[in-house]
């Protein structure tokens, strides 16, 4: 099978580093003009050119690297090839705030939070949170932002304004803060044939943000956490039919 990489960094490299050994053959679509991935044909994507055109001449199928894509030219792709994850996948996946919609749609509990679009609203958030109990609060960009970009801890009101200001972005999301003990994560997989295989579960360790390394899989982890792991996925999947790689 010839697949198409949307993206051509780290995370697209090892995609096909993986793939490889099964048979498949590559091709990388670079949005960033800052392309890591040297394993494959690569093409560097400009609406000026017919880099897309040949791109997807050479491809059966298309998937990408990461969720941080422009939505119209994945949708331009989606009608010429098939695209896994779908079109309306990536539209939750890459902003928060749908996010949270579609867990509270179905159910999944999350930390309290609150929208906000200003330094002022940033404040009272979290003087909210904090009164019904959050130790801190945490404002996140609505789009973008990885390894602890765009996204900051408030201990009080009055560090708002600094926050706002540092990540710099028109909407965030601001949740209370979670002390957590660990995270952990599962990855799973469900065919266009509705068959589903799941990963062992993953501990994940991050520094200042940024995800060092991960250990799976996780020793004295409960199979009953597992098992509620695989439910909420299974959830979301018929609920919701997204998540189809």
């Amino acid at each position: 099978m010839k697949i198409g990489i949307l993206g051509a960094g780290q995370l697209g490299q090892m995609l096909a580093l993986a793939g490889y050994p099964l048979g498949s053959r590559f091709s990388f679509l670079d949005t960033s003009a800052n392309a890591s991935a040297d394993i494959g044909c690569l093409f560097t994507h400009s609406e000026a050119d017919s880099a897309l055109a040949d791109f997807l001449a050479q491809v059966d199928c298309v998937t990408y690297e990461f969720e941080h894509l422009p939505l119209p030219l994945v949708k331009v792709i989606a009608e010429q090839k098939p695209l896994f994850p779908s079109v309306k996948a990536l539209q939750v996946c890459q902003n928060r705030e749908a996010e949270k919609a579609l867990f509270d749609q179905l159910r999944i509990p999350v930390a309290d939070y609150r929208l906000v679009n200003s330094a002022d609203e940033l404040a009272q958030a979290c003087q909210e949170l904090m009164a019904a109990g959050a130790q801190a609060v945490v404002a996140k960009s609505i789009t973008e932002g990885y390894d602890g970009k765009g996204q900051a801890v408030l201990r009080g009101p009055g560090e708002a304004t600094a926050a706002w200001q540092r990540i710099g972005h028109p909407r965030l999301i601001v949740e209370a803060f979670v002390d957590f003990v660990r995270e952990v994560s599962i990855i799973a997989v469900r065919g266009q044939t509705g068959d589903v295989v799941f990963y062992p579960v993953a501990e994940n360790h991050h520094v200042e943000g940024i995800l060092r390394y991960s250990l799976a899989p996780v020793p004295n982890f409960s199979q009953e956490a597992q098992a509620q792991a695989e439910a909420t996925f299974m959830h979301c999947s018929m609920s919701w039919n997204m998540w189809v790689f």
